[in-house]
């Protein structure tokens, strides 16, 4: 990652879309610091957050229909039409981690989705804009952790864990990103991690 950045930043999650590379973390240490840069070469990068407020734990970045939105380890949320303007607070109504897979624009179903850890049976939205978003309930009895997010040209998939009072893996599959079926996973053990896809 050739660009120079402050000792103790992470860098959580990159992403590309017209035009720009833009990356998002935090400094954490000696204190919390945003990180949100932008790139059009991936070699010289710009710092920009305006209109941030607080200094949030940026874990994941995502690109579609002509906005940029970033997700945050607190429930933060912002989103603009271009990295080099001004980012905008955006209300998801979660108030728990958004984590670093769990953002996705599906193209072919022009529809965003979220997925975070909650303290409640549902952690997903949905959005047509990325600024409107609507829950989605959960099918699972308690809290999913949604860690991650993937499309196809037919289907969108959320997975995750469970995490109150028991602990297994947890897949969502839409084929429109409103109205979800739980899926059996191959494994009900262990953790979900971002997965390989071949095509969309």
């Amino acid at each position: 990652f050739p660009v120079t950045i402050a000792s103790g930043t992470s860098i959580n999650n990159v992403a590309y879309g017209n035009g720009y590379w833009v990356a998002v973390g935090c400094q954490i240490i000696p204190s919390t610091v945003t990180y949100v840069a932008y790139s059009t070469d991936g070699i010289t990068w710009t710092s920009n957050t305006t209109g941030i407020s607080g200094n949030p734990n940026f874990r994941t970045v995502e690109y579609g229909n002509g906005v940029w939105s970033i997700g945050a380890l607190n429930g933060t949320f912002y989103t603009a039409t271009s990295p080099t303007g001004t980012w905008t607070s955006r209300t998801t109504n979660i108030t728990a981690s958004i984590k670093n897979n769990g953002l996705l624009y599906a193209k072919s179903q022009s529809i965003w989705v979220l997925g975070a850890e909650s303290s409640t049976p549902s952690s997903l939205r949905s959005s047509t804009d990325a600024t409107t978003w609507t829950t989605r309930t959960a099918i699972n009895p308690d809290s999913s952790s949604l860690t991650g997010a993937f499309a196809s040209n037919t289907s969108v998939i959320v997975y995750g864990d469970r995490v109150i009072s028991t602990t297994s893996n947890e897949i969502y599959s839409s084929t429109n990103g409103t109205t979800w079926t739980q899926r059996t996973p191959a494994t009900t053990t262990g953790y979900l991690a971002a997965p390989i896809v071949t095509g969309k």
